[in-house]
């Protein structure tokens, strides 16, 4: 099964363990990408004791707050309830008693990284690398991230013939191969990079057919069968499906080594 792919703007990327921030990535219209960090729920405190039945969903809801955003919550649920009857507690009576948004969606705290110069159309972590971003932009331009560091790793230009076909559709890290990953170009043209072989130049493109050549609207790997590309085009409304070369689908000695010497060369700057 393929997965859905297309013009993303938004990356998630957390670890739900105790005390780990959730952090996440958001790519703006006006070429900023935002990095957020969400504060860790605390600990679960189990249902509230007193005189109304707190159901699991609204417990639910207490447990992804902080202890005094909890709290907070708790008494304004149940003052709400006092005036208006109610004994039992779902996560309805919740948001029907209009608490405070701040209260249930703190804001995260965010960080702008390196901008593009136009809209960003995706943004998509390494599924190798936690905190390895991608992101493409319609200014034409691909950059690599550690999304820890403000500055970009490394910034690539997809080869195209003219600039107002040079905005960046999609792109897709490869499911097999760290350092492999796909870029479209939304007036057409695919190409494979593999930071093994070149920090600038693709590897590989792709041999479009007709009208996919004239569009191309989504790229994705594959994440059963390791080489396998699909091209969607938006004009024909059909998906090409690419079986890579060996090189570029089996995982290579020393990649992850690779991506930690570049993460690396990024704190230095």
């Amino acid at each position: 099964m393929w997965p859905s792919v297309g013009s993303e703007r938004a990356s998630d990327h957390h670890v739900d363990r105790p005390g780990v921030f959730r952090l996440f990535v958001v790519g703006c219209e006006t070429g900023g990408v935002m990095r957020a960090f969400r504060p860790p729920p605390g600990a679960s405190m189990g249902k509230p004791q007193g005189q109304y039945a707190w159901k699991p969903s609204a417990v639910l809801l207490l447990d992804q707050l902080a202890a005094n955003s909890r709290l907070q919550l708790q008494h304004h649920v149940e003052d709400h309830c006092r005036s208006s009857g109610a004994k039992e507690i779902t996560a309805e009576v919740v948001f029907t008693s209009k608490p405070d948004p701040m209260v249930i969606f703190p804001p995260p705290k965010t960080t702008d990284l390196e901008p593009h110069a136009g809209p960003v159309t995706v943004a998509t972590f390494s599924p190798f690398h936690r905190k390895l971003l991608l992101t493409g932009s319609t200014d034409g331009s691909v950059r690599l991230y550690d999304v820890l560091q403000q500055r970009a790793i490394v910034t690539f230009y997809p080869p195209t013939k003219h600039l107002s076909t040079c905005a960046v559709a999609s792109a897709s890290w490869s499911s097999a191969r760290p350092c492999v990953f796909a870029v479209a170009m939304e007036m057409g043209g695919v190409f494979v990079y593999d930071l093994l072989h070149s920090k600038q130049e693709p590897a590989l493109q792709l041999p479009l057919p007709g009208a996919q050549a004239q569009k191309v609207t989504s790229v994705a790997f594959n994440p059963k069968q390791r080489g396998l590309l699909a091209v969607g085009s938006g004009d024909s409304g059909r998906v090409a499906v690419f079986r890579l070369p060996f090189k570029l689908s089996d995982q290579q000695k020393g990649e992850m080594r690779e991506i930690s010497q570049l993460m690396s060369s990024s704190n230095k700057q």
